[in-house]
Parts: C-alpha cells; sequence; structure tokens
C-alpha cells in the first residue's frame, strides 16, 4: 500500500509541475488515459491468434472508413477480434 501510496503521489506531483507550466491537469490526464486504452486495444490485437489477426486486419483494410461506422462494428463484432475490442467499449 505504500509504495502504490508513493507512486500515486509522485504521479500528482507531475501533474502539478505540468499545471504550474501552463498544461491543463485534465486534458493531460485525458491523454495519458486515451494513451492506456491505445496500449489495450493493441494489446488485445496481439492476443488473437495469427489467423484471427490476417481476418481482422483484412476486415478493417475492406471496410476502410466505414470500419468506425454502426455497421463497420458489427461486422468487425461478427470476428472473434471484433468481440474483444467491443469488450473494452473500442
Amino acid at each position: 500500500m505504500a509504495a502504490c501510496k508513493r507512486i500515486r503521489e509522485v504521479i500528482a506531483d507531475d501533474y502539478d509541475r505540468a499545471s504550474d507550466r501552463g498544461i491543463s491537469k485534465k486534458l493531460l490526464k485525458s491523454i495519458v488515459k486515451e494513451r492506456g486504452l491505445l496500449r489495450k486495444i493493441a494489446s488485445l490485437t496481439e492476443q488473437l491468434e495469427s489467423d484471427e489477426r490476417s481476418e481482422r486486419e483484412m476486415l478493417l483494410d475492406k471496410l476502410g472508413e466505414f470500419a468506425d461506422t454502426p455497421l463497420g462494428q458489427a461486422a468487425l463484432n461478427a470476428t472473434d477480434g471484433g468481440a474483444v475490442l467491443a469488450s473494452i467499449g473500442a
């Protein structure tokens, strides 16, 4: 518990220093959270078998810009990789 408390204090100090330099804490926290979620999404893709990964890539390639639409998301969810992404709200 003490180690976690020290880590949280260091992080809080970093946010305070950034704020002192004119960077919005809210904006910085948002960026940090976004990067963490992107890493989580990448790790989900890495957990897929190679054939599932290639199927997912092919599907994303075929869908193009429509991959981000509800219909495209439904198509991705039909694959194993899409179900994993949907489970985290991506």
